[in-house]
């Protein structure tokens, strides 16, 4: 049965699982790597070469010591509450993509229907809105903490610290795009343009030269089968172990 259905599913129901796939990863990794941010800092008198990163889960300390870079990374604490609004945000729109493949995987591989489908397009939907909400907050709100830290601290620095956004961040917002702009469009045009194979009809072939032809598969649904008298009788190869009479009987030699 789960090779029936995959053969029957549509291609853009395979493309689309196939990149959802492939978002719910790259979401995964920015949601993990503590690379939202980066901030430069340079020292007047010790360790000139120094960054803080910061993730949704952790923030880093690296310098460069005697030629070799150290980084020190612990778990976030205290955070404001627009940042805990950001891991909120990010982290159910990352269930609803795990939710989203675990459900058209079934439809791809094992039994796919309008409800299914619609709630596949539903949660895809929300998971790729939270993303971008998460983003955006993270976007317009980290700045405020930076510039605040740069004109209360700005004369231990040679030079002004700038925070910028950095990789995983950007993979965050590559997820959303992807899945709100691609993804959702291909399980839509799957929803409405794709159409289940007919259900194959079975024929019987009967002694007295009838072909039964159920209806639909409703054999035991109170309906009658369909009977077809043949045209031509029995067939060829058999002719002749039927007595003359037609009885449809066959004669034992």
């Amino acid at each position: 049965m789960a090779n029936n259905t995959f053969s029957s599913s549509s291609v853009s129901l395979k493309i689309g699982f196939l990149i959802l796939l492939v978002v719910t990863i790259v979401h995964i990794i920015g949601f993990s790597i503590p690379r939202w941010i980066t901030l430069e800092i340079n020292f007047r008198q010790r360790y000139p070469e120094s960054a803080y990163h910061g993730g949704l889960w952790q923030h880093c300390g690296c310098a460069s010591v005697i030629r070799s870079g150290v980084c020190l990374c612990v778990s976030r604490t205290n955070d404001p509450g627009w940042f805990k609004i950001v891991q909120t945000t990010e982290t159910l729109g990352l269930i609803g993509l795990v939710l989203s493949v675990f459900i058209s995987a079934i439809m791809l591989f094992y039994k796919q229907n309008k409800r299914h489908k619609t709630l596949n397009i539903c949660c895809m939907i929300l998971s790729g809105l939270l993303i971008f909400i998460g983003v955006i907050w993270f976007g317009i709100k980290s700045r405020e903490p930076l510039d605040a830290f740069t004109r209360s601290s700005s004369h231990f620095y040679e030079e002004i610290p700038v925070g910028k956004l950095s990789y995983a961040y950007i993979l965050c917002i590559i997820a959303g795009f992807l899945c709100i702009f691609v993804c959702t469009p291909l399980f839509f045009y799957d929803l409405y343009s794709h159409r289940p194979p007919p259900p194959e009809t079975q024929v019987y072939y009967t002694l007295q030269g009838q072909i039964h032809v159920p209806q639909h598969g409703n054999t035991f649904g109170g309906q009658q089968p369909l009977l077809i008298q043949a045209q031509y009788g029995p067939p060829p190869a058999y002719e002749q172990y039927y007595q003359s009479d037609n009885s449809g009987l066959p004669y034992k030699s």
